[in-house]
């Protein structure tokens, strides 16, 4: 190779390096770890058979994947990338409704599949429990009430357990609605700690329309130190 096809090979390297470091950015949004990525799960779908078989289960995450795909093409266009989905969600007034349906949609699952570990124990959500056990009296009480919305609303949509003016609230949203966006329509603080899939997809495979059972059985997979580290976090949440 001569001198001058090195600098000419040299040159096309580079300019193809940045074209591609461009390419990174406009796809992924944030350098290294994107904020919109899937997350990692600490279980296999084999051990959460009491709560999904591994076909539904693992159809689900499909459909999160391809949700993932979705939300990084609504985001490509914008001139100002948001740091992450709740980014979005408290400042919802600024994107578009596809957006915010969007994020709505990937924040949701997201808590939901990293709110799930079936080797987890309530004994590892001390703080959450003593506040639970305060205001409800036990945490049987708070899953007696999330039962009871999931069964009074037939509607598909989303069971929460939300820390709201320093009280642990439940509520329930129809089709991707967030309370973080809720919140901000009232002027009022609301930071998700539980979210439980109320889409027909997420449990009528297994327990046809019986929600209460549905609700029984994610509890008994509920991921307490997840939960307990997002309690601790809400002090810190402001919308």
């Amino acid at each position: 190779m001569n001198k001058r096809d090195f600098i000419k090979t040299g040159l096309v390297s580079i300019a193809g390096l940045s074209v591609a470091n461009l390419k990174a950015r406009s796809i992924n949004l944030l350098p290294a770890k994107s904020a919109f990525s899937a997350p990692r799960l600490s279980y296999h779908t084999n051990e959460i058979q009491s709560l999904a078989s591994s076909k539904s289960f693992n159809k689900h995450l499909k459909q999160f994947e391809q949700l993932n795909k979705e939300l990084i093409s609504a985001l490509g266009n914008l001139v100002f990338k948001p740091k992450n989905t709740k980014d979005i969600l408290q400042n919802a007034s600024m994107y578009s409704k596809h957006l915010v349906d969007k994020a709505c949609e990937y924040y949701n699952h997201k808590l939901y599949f990293k709110l799930i570990d079936p080797s987890s124990n309530p004994g590892n959500a001390g703080q959450f429990n003593k506040a639970v056990k305060k205001q409800f009296g036990s945490t049987m009480n708070l899953l007696d009430q999330l039962t009871t919305m999931a069964n009074v609303n037939e509607n598909e949509g989303w069971l929460w357990v939300n820390i709201r003016n320093e009280e642990i609230q439940v509520d329930f949203s129809k089709t991707n609605s967030n309370p973080i966006i809720r919140s901000n329509n009232t002027n009022s603080s609301s930071f998700p700690l539980i979210a439980i899939d109320l889409s027909r997809h997420a449990y009528s495979d297994k327990f046809r329309n019986d929600r209460g059972a549905y609700v029984n059985a994610f509890w008994n997979n509920l991921n307490w130190s997840f939960v307990e580290k997002r309690y601790l976090r809400a002090g810190t949440f402001s919308s």
